[in-house]
């Protein structure tokens, strides 16, 4: 959700055209590791890899015409904004941690969990899934 105030804009047909092919090339480049961005007045400015990845998802977006707005993420979450990028309920959430399924430290009265372990934790949970899924496309129907 944009903060509020902010301006939200979608591209223009130019502006969505060039998006796409600067992103194209500069996810094409992206397992070279820094970005050099040569700027019109010849400075040079260096992006780290994570934020090369982050602009060449904006441009990949822009260039399907859609609008980007950009929402940093805390390192330590609380349990409400994790399930958020679970899409699973905080309650759900809630009893894994009291089960003991993933790491949290209190702040005060409030759990905080790592965006590390969260991630971690996301992709056993999708490893669990496409398993289960692999098991039953596995078993076959039993003759009556």
């Amino acid at each position: 959700m944009p903060a509020q105030g902010m301006q939200i804009e979608l591209p223009s047909r130019d502006d969505a055209a060039l998006a796409a092919r600067a992103g194209r090339t500069l996810a094409a480049n992206l397992p070279m590791g820094v970005l050099r961005l040569h700027l019109d007045n010849w400075q040079e400015v260096v992006l780290p890899k994570a934020a090369a990845r982050l602009l060449a998802d904006l441009l990949a977006e822009l260039g399907t015409g859609n609008a980007v707005t950009l929402a940093p993420i805390q390192p330590d979450l609380t349990v409400r904004e994790a399930a958020r990028l679970l899409n699973v309920a905080a309650t759900w959430l809630g009893e894994r941690l009291a089960q003991g399924d993933l790491p949290f430290n209190h702040d005060g009265t409030r759990r905080r969990i790592r965006l590390e372990n969260l991630q971690i934790y996301r992709d056993t949970l999708a490893a669990e899934r496409r398993a289960v899924i692999a098991a039953q496309a596995g078993a076959s129907p039993q003759p009556g």
